[in-house]
Protein backbone atom coordinates (compact mmCIF):
# COMPACT_ATOMS: atom_id res chain seq x y z
CA UNK A 1 0.00 0.00 0.00
CA UNK A 2 2.73 2.50 0.90
CA UNK A 3 4.61 1.68 -2.27
CA UNK A 4 1.49 1.77 -4.46
CA UNK A 5 0.69 5.25 -3.16
CA UNK A 6 4.28 6.50 -3.49
CA UNK A 7 4.54 6.99 0.27
CA UNK A 8 7.67 4.94 1.00
CA UNK A 9 9.95 7.97 0.70
CA UNK A 10 7.77 9.75 3.26
CA UNK A 11 7.45 6.92 5.78
CA UNK A 12 9.15 5.82 8.98
CA UNK A 13 8.24 2.43 10.44
CA UNK A 14 7.76 2.78 14.21
CA UNK A 15 7.35 -0.11 16.63
CA UNK A 16 7.86 -1.05 20.27
CA UNK A 17 8.74 -4.59 19.13
CA UNK A 18 12.17 -5.41 17.67
CA UNK A 19 10.86 -8.36 15.66
CA UNK A 20 8.49 -6.03 13.78
CA UNK A 21 11.40 -3.78 12.83
CA UNK A 22 13.49 -6.81 11.78
CA UNK A 23 10.62 -8.03 9.59
CA UNK A 24 10.28 -4.64 7.85
CA UNK A 25 14.05 -4.47 7.42
CA UNK A 26 14.01 -7.84 5.64
CA UNK A 27 11.32 -6.48 3.28
CA UNK A 28 13.17 -3.24 2.49
CA UNK A 29 16.47 -2.36 4.22
CA UNK A 30 16.12 1.29 3.12
CA UNK A 31 12.87 1.90 5.03
CA UNK A 32 13.73 4.14 8.00
CA UNK A 33 13.00 2.31 11.25
CA UNK A 34 12.20 3.78 14.65
CA UNK A 35 12.40 1.76 17.85
CA UNK A 36 10.09 3.30 20.42
CA UNK A 37 10.92 2.32 23.98
CA UNK A 38 11.25 3.37 27.58
CA UNK A 39 14.77 4.20 28.67
CA UNK A 40 15.40 3.62 32.38
CA UNK A 41 19.14 4.02 33.04
CA UNK A 42 18.70 3.85 36.83
CA UNK A 43 19.37 0.16 37.54
CA UNK A 44 17.21 0.03 40.69
CA UNK A 45 14.18 1.58 38.97
CA UNK A 46 14.70 -0.72 36.01
CA UNK A 47 14.80 -3.86 38.18
CA UNK A 48 11.68 -2.83 40.12
CA UNK A 49 9.83 -2.22 36.85
CA UNK A 50 11.04 -5.53 35.46
CA UNK A 51 9.79 -7.40 38.55
CA UNK A 52 6.40 -5.64 38.76
CA UNK A 53 5.65 -5.31 35.03
CA UNK A 54 7.63 -8.27 33.73
CA UNK A 55 6.07 -10.97 35.89
CA UNK A 56 2.57 -11.61 34.54
CA UNK A 57 1.26 -12.85 37.92
CA UNK A 58 2.56 -9.84 39.87
CA UNK A 59 1.33 -7.43 37.17
CA UNK A 60 -2.14 -9.05 37.18
CA UNK A 61 -2.32 -8.91 40.98
CA UNK A 62 -1.33 -5.22 41.05
CA UNK A 63 -3.74 -4.50 38.19
CA UNK A 64 -6.69 -6.13 39.96
CA UNK A 65 -5.82 -4.37 43.25
CA UNK A 66 -5.82 -1.00 41.49
CA UNK A 67 -9.21 -1.51 39.81
CA UNK A 68 -11.34 0.25 42.47
CA UNK A 69 -8.92 3.19 42.67
CA UNK A 70 -7.67 3.77 39.13
CA UNK A 71 -9.47 1.83 36.40
CA UNK A 72 -7.30 3.31 33.59
CA UNK A 73 -4.03 2.23 35.21
CA UNK A 74 -5.56 -1.13 36.09
CA UNK A 75 -6.63 -1.70 32.46
CA UNK A 76 -3.21 -0.61 31.24
CA UNK A 77 -1.45 -3.14 33.49
CA UNK A 78 -3.87 -5.93 32.66
CA UNK A 79 -3.83 -5.38 28.88
CA UNK A 80 -0.26 -4.42 28.07
CA UNK A 81 2.68 -6.70 27.34
CA UNK A 82 5.99 -5.52 28.79
CA UNK A 83 9.41 -6.41 27.37
CA UNK A 84 12.88 -5.67 28.76
CA UNK A 85 16.60 -5.65 27.81
CA UNK A 86 16.82 -9.38 27.20
CA UNK A 87 14.25 -9.02 24.41
CA UNK A 88 16.34 -6.36 22.66
CA UNK A 89 18.37 -8.69 20.45
CA UNK A 90 15.63 -11.04 19.32
CA UNK A 91 15.41 -10.99 15.57
CA UNK A 92 13.48 -14.25 15.46
CA UNK A 93 11.69 -14.58 18.83
CA UNK A 94 10.89 -18.30 18.48
CA UNK A 95 10.97 -19.01 22.22
CA UNK A 96 8.99 -15.99 23.35
CA UNK A 97 5.30 -15.37 23.65
CA UNK A 98 4.19 -13.13 20.78
CA UNK A 99 2.64 -9.78 21.61
CA UNK A 100 -1.04 -10.72 21.63
CA UNK A 101 -2.24 -7.75 23.65
CA UNK A 102 -3.29 -4.55 21.91
CA UNK A 103 -0.38 -2.64 23.41
CA UNK A 104 3.16 -3.34 24.45
CA UNK A 105 5.89 -1.50 26.28
CA UNK A 106 9.57 -2.13 25.78
CA UNK A 107 12.01 -0.96 28.46
CA UNK A 108 15.80 -0.82 28.20
CA UNK A 109 18.32 0.02 30.90
CA UNK A 110 21.01 0.83 28.31
CA UNK A 111 20.97 2.35 24.83
CA UNK A 112 19.91 0.11 21.95
CA UNK A 113 22.64 -2.40 21.02
CA UNK A 114 23.44 -5.31 18.75
CA UNK A 115 21.70 -6.20 15.52
CA UNK A 116 18.72 -3.95 16.38
CA UNK A 117 21.02 -0.93 16.51
CA UNK A 118 22.69 -2.07 13.28
CA UNK A 119 19.43 -2.16 11.33
CA UNK A 120 18.31 1.19 12.78
CA UNK A 121 21.59 2.75 11.64
CA UNK A 122 21.51 0.95 8.26
CA UNK A 123 18.04 2.35 7.64
CA UNK A 124 19.04 5.85 8.80
CA UNK A 125 16.44 5.41 11.48
CA UNK A 126 15.64 6.61 14.97
CA UNK A 127 15.02 5.76 18.57
CA UNK A 128 11.91 7.24 20.15
CA UNK A 129 12.05 7.77 23.92
CA UNK A 130 9.93 9.62 26.49
CA UNK A 131 11.71 12.96 26.73
CA UNK A 132 11.95 13.07 30.54
CA UNK A 133 14.15 9.96 30.59
CA UNK A 134 16.73 11.08 28.02
CA UNK A 135 20.00 12.16 29.69
CA UNK A 136 21.95 15.08 28.18
CA UNK A 137 24.73 12.75 27.09
CA UNK A 138 22.40 10.23 25.40
CA UNK A 139 23.89 10.59 21.91
CA UNK A 140 27.41 10.23 23.37
CA UNK A 141 26.46 6.81 24.73
CA UNK A 142 26.81 5.52 21.16
CA UNK A 143 29.82 5.32 18.86
CA UNK A 144 27.41 6.22 16.06
CA UNK A 145 24.13 7.57 17.39
CA UNK A 146 20.81 6.87 15.69
CA UNK A 147 18.41 9.74 15.14
CA UNK A 148 16.56 10.76 18.29
CA UNK A 149 12.84 11.47 18.61
CA UNK A 150 11.64 12.43 22.08
CA UNK A 151 7.95 11.86 22.66
CA UNK A 152 5.26 13.52 24.79
CA UNK A 153 6.82 16.96 25.06
CA UNK A 154 3.56 18.80 25.55
CA UNK A 155 4.31 22.33 26.67
CA UNK A 156 6.21 25.23 25.16
CA UNK A 157 8.46 25.55 28.22
CA UNK A 158 9.33 21.84 28.18
CA UNK A 159 10.16 21.98 24.46
CA UNK A 160 12.41 25.00 25.00
CA UNK A 161 14.18 23.38 27.99
CA UNK A 162 14.70 20.16 26.05
CA UNK A 163 16.10 21.95 23.00
CA UNK A 164 18.75 23.59 25.20
CA UNK A 165 19.72 20.13 26.50
CA UNK A 166 19.54 18.07 23.29
CA UNK A 167 18.91 18.82 19.61
CA UNK A 168 16.56 16.03 18.47
CA UNK A 169 15.83 15.10 14.87
CA UNK A 170 12.07 15.39 15.45
CA UNK A 171 9.74 15.94 18.40
CA UNK A 172 6.49 14.10 19.04
CA UNK A 173 3.94 16.33 20.71
CA UNK A 174 0.36 15.55 21.72
CA UNK A 175 -0.82 19.18 21.78
CA UNK A 176 -2.00 20.48 18.39
CA UNK A 177 -1.96 24.11 19.55
CA UNK A 178 1.84 23.97 19.99
CA UNK A 179 2.28 23.00 16.35
CA UNK A 180 0.23 25.90 15.04
CA UNK A 181 1.70 28.67 17.19
CA UNK A 182 4.02 31.03 15.39
CA UNK A 183 5.81 32.57 18.40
Amino acid sequence: MLSARSLLNHSVIVSWLPEVLFAFHRIDPKLPLCFSHNFVPNRTKYLVQKIVYGDKNIRSFVGWCLTPFNRNLSNFLLNTSFFFDDYNRLEFPDNTEPALSPDSEHTLSTPVTGRLLEIILESRGFVCIQYKTIPENYKQLYQIAPGLIPYSINSKSEIEKFLVKIKPDYILCDVPALVSKSD
